[in-house]
C-alpha cells in the first residue's frame, strides 16, 4: 500500500444503554434501536443500533490513529447495507489517503456488510468560533405514515447536547468542531422520527458542505421527498441547512402483522370444537402461537398463554378473552435459559391436557457459505432443550392411571423444501423432531409435529410480499385433526 495512505482495523460493540443515550443526543427514539419488546417484532427480530450512531462511533475510534485536529468534513456519502444487532461486535477497516484527504470505513458484523463510508476532508486553520450545543433531546413517539408522497416536506431543529456527546464520542468532542456531527444527527431524527418515521430503514445519505451562507445560518434541516417508489417501499429525500446539503434514501418496512381479534376468530369457531382442553400455548403471545391461543379460546378450551418478553401482548390477548367471556390465564416462561424451580413447579402441578410449543428465537437467515454453529446452537435452546424441559416437566407431573398430555410441536415445510440460508434452522427442527418421536415412545403418548408451510407473521414481513399460505385456516385444520387425534397415535 502506497505510503501516502494509513489504514487500521478496530472493533466495538453498542449497548442498548448507548442507544437509549444516542436516540437523547440526536432525538431519534424510534423503538426498533431502544425497545426490545418492540423491536421483537419486526422482521429484525431485536433491537438494532442507529447507522449514524455506528459510523460516527467508528470515526471516534480513528482519532488518534487518523486524528480529525486541524480538519473538517467537506462532505460525506454512506450506505447501510444490514442491521447491526444492538451488541454485536462491529469490525472496522478504514483507510485515509493523506494526498486527498479521503476517509474510507468500512463495517461488517459477523463477516457481512454492515455499511461503507466515505469522508472528504480538508485543512482547516482554527477551530470554529462557538459550537451546537442543547439540551437532550425528550423521548417522543415517531411518526406514522404510510408511503410519503412527492412533495412531502418538512424540518427538524439542528441542535446537540455537549455533555451528551462527550460521553459518546469523546475523541471527536475534543477536535471542537461539532456542527457536522450536529448535521449527521438531524438525518436520523427525519428518517426515524419524521418520514418516514416509525416503520423505517435508513438505506444511506450524501451530504457536501454547503456554499450558501444563508443556509449555513439556519438552525433547521429541511427535507423534501423528491422520489417515491411503491415497488420497493423507497424515499428519496432532498436535505438543506445548517453546514450540509443533500440527499437521503430509506426504505418503509412494513409494520408488524396483527393476528385476527378474538371477535372475529369466534364467529369462525364453533363453542365445543375444543371443550375439554386445558391447552397451555408455549409462546403464545404474537405470530402463530396468538392466532393458535385465539382459535382455541374461541372453541371453548381453557387457555393459559406463556411468554418471554411479550408480557403487554399477552395481557391483551387475556383482556380480549375477558371481555367475551371466556376463559385464559397468561404466565412468564422463557424456554431459552433452563426453567427454574417455581416454573417446573407449576408446569408439573398444573395439570395441562395439551401443549401447543410455539416458542421460537427469530429465524435468522445465515447469508454466509458456511455452516453457522452458532446460529444452529441458538435454535437449538429453544426447539430442543427448551422444548424437552417442557415436555417432561409436564409428563412428570402425570398421576398413574391417567392419560399424559398431548403435545403439538409446530415443524417447517424447509424440511420437505429446503431454501438457501435455512440450514441451521431445518437442522434444529428436525432434531425437535426426533426428540418427539423419541418422546412420544418413552411416554405413550402423541407427539404431533405437522410441518407448517410459510405463513404470515412479524418473522415473514419483509420489503417484498413473501409467498404465505392464509394462516387462520391452516392452523384451525392443523389443531383440530390433532384434538380428534388418538392420544397414542403417530404423526
Amino acid at each position: 500500500m502506497s505510503s501516502s495512505v494509513r489504514s487500521s482495523i478496530s472493533e466495538f460493540a453498542i449497548s442498548l444503554d448507548e442507544s437509549v443515550a444516542f436516540a437523547r443526543l440526536s432525538g431519534d427514539f424510534n423503538p426498533l434501536h431502544v425497545d426490545p419488546a418492540h423491536a421483537r417484532r419486526t422482521q429484525f427480530g431485536q433491537t438494532v443500533v442507529h447507522g449514524i450512531h455506528a459510523i460516527l462511533k467508528a470515526v471516534d475510534g480513528l482519532e488518534g490513529v487518523m486524528s480529525f485536529e486541524g480538519f473538517e468534513l467537506m462532505a460525506i456519502a454512506c450506505t447501510f447495507t444490514s442491521p447491526i444487532p444492538t451488541d454485536a461486535t462491529v469490525r472496522i477497516e478504514a483507510s485515509r489517503d493523506l494526498t486527498t484527504g479521503r476517509l474510507r470505513i468500512f463495517g461488517k458484523v459477523d463477516g457481512r456488510s454492515a455499511f461503507s463510508v466515505a469522508m472528504d476532508l480538508r485543512s482547516r486553520l482554527a477551530v470554529p468560533a462557538g459550537s451546537l450545543t442543547a439540551a437532550d433531546f425528550e423521548p417522543a413517539l415517531p411518526q406514522v405514515h404510510t408511503l410519503p408522497k412527492v412533495e412531502q416536506e418538512g424540518a427538524v431543529r439542528i441542535q446537540l447536547g455537549g455533555a451528551r456527546i462527550r460521553n459518546l464520542f469523546p475523541r471527536l468532542a475534543r477536535t471542537g468542531d461539532l456542527d457536522w456531527i450536529a448535521n449527521l444527527v438531524a438525518t436520523t431524527r427525519i428518517v426515524g422520527m419524521e418520514c418516514p418515521g416509525m416503520h423505517s430503514i435508513f438505506s444511506g445519505l450524501k451530504l457536501r458542505r454547503s456554499e450558501n451562507s444563508v443556509e449555513r445560518m439556519s438552525e433547521w434541516m429541511r427535507y423534501r421527498v423528491e422520489k417515491s417508489d411503491p415497488r420497493f417501499r423507497m424515499l428519496r429525500l432532498s436535505v438543506s441547512g445548517g453546514t450540509f446539503e443533500g440527499s437521503i434514501e430509506a426504505f418503509l418496512r412494513p409494520p408488524p402483522v396483527d393476528q385476527m381479534l378474538l371477535a372475529d376468530v369466534m364467529v369462525k369457531v364453533p363453542i365445543g370444537t375444543f371443550g375439554g382442553q386445558c391447552a397451555l400455548v408455549v409462546g403464545g403471545s404474537r405470530g402463530l402461537g396468538e392466532l393458535t391461543a385465539k382459535i382455541l379460546i374461541a372453541g371453548g378450551a381453557d387457555v393459559t398463554i406463556t411468554y418471554a418478553t411479550g408480557g403487554a401482548d399477552a395481557e391483551r390477548i387475556r383482556g380480549e378473552a375477558v371481555m367475551l367471556g371466556r376463559r385464559c390465564a397468561t404466565a412468564q416462561l422463557d424456554v431459552a435459559v433452563p426453567i427454574d424451580v417455581a416454573s417446573a413447579g407449576w408446569l408439573t402441578t398444573t395439570g395441562f391436557s395439551h401443549i401447543y410449543f410455539f416458542a421460537s428465537p427469530h429465524i435468522s437467515m445465515n447469508r454466509a457459505e458456511h455452516w453457522n454453529h452458532e446460529l444452529y446452537e441458538r435454535f437449538c435452546r429453544v426447539y430442543v432443550r427448551g422444548f424437552a424441559s417442557v415436555a417432561e416437566g409436564i409428563l412428570a407431573g402425570t398421576s398413574v392411571g391417567h392419560l399424559p398430555a398431548r403435545f403439538l410441536f409446530p415443524s417447517t415445510v424447509f424440511l420437505d423444501r429446503p431454501e438457501t440460508g435455512f440450514a441451521e434452522y431445518v437442522a434444529a427442527k428436525a432434531a425437535g423432531e426426533s426428540l418427539c418421536s423419541y418422546l412420544g415412545q418413552e411416554h405413550r403418548t402423541l407427539f404431533a409435529r405437522p410441518r407448517l408451510p410459510r405463513m404470515r407473521t412479524d418473522q415473514t414481513s419483509g420489503l417484498q410480499n413473501a409467498d404465505v399460505a392464509e394462516s387462520f385456516e391452516v392452523l384451525q385444520k392443523v389443531l383440530i385433526d390433532f384434538h380428534a387425534a388418538h392420544p397414542e397415535a403417530s404423526a
